[in-house]
């Protein structure tokens, strides 16, 4: 099951946000001789928006089985990331294959540019 996580901080890597689901996962009650939940990915998107020039983070992680991430979604709540207060959902993914009409309706957004935030921490040390 994909889980989004929506504005997440924009200081947060994918390796602290694995970290953080690991531990929440963690307080789950495990049944002996059932699959133990595991996470498949975990990215950080970066969305800009060209138009008004903002940029938002959320995280996006793939969770399985999906018992288990029912259980995450439901038990996210009240948990802080950063000082910051997170839920989630899951992830939908929408359809593109829809035909070139697009209904009046429609919320999303144009002039998006979404990618996946890959910050490697990098320790130096120096000589003396």
């Amino acid at each position: 099951m994909k889980i989004f996580i929506p504005r997440v901080p924009k200081t947060v890597s994918p390796d602290e946000l694995r970290a953080f689901s690991l531990n929440i996962l963690e307080n789950r009650f495990h049944i002996p001789f059932t699959a133990h939940p595991s996470i498949l990915s975990c990215d950080v998107l970066r969305i800009k928006d060209a138009q008004l020039g903002l940029t938002e983070h959320h995280g996006l992680i793939s969770i399985r089985p999906d018992s288990a991430g029912q259980w995450f979604i439901s038990n996210i709540k009240n948990n802080r990331l950063n000082s910051k207060l997170l839920f989630a959902r899951q992830y939908y993914t929408r359809r593109s294959d829809r035909g070139d009409s697009i209904p009046e309706n429609d919320r999303r957004r144009k002039h998006l540019e979404i990618g996946k935030l890959n910050i490697r921490t990098v320790y130096v040390e120096g000589l003396d």
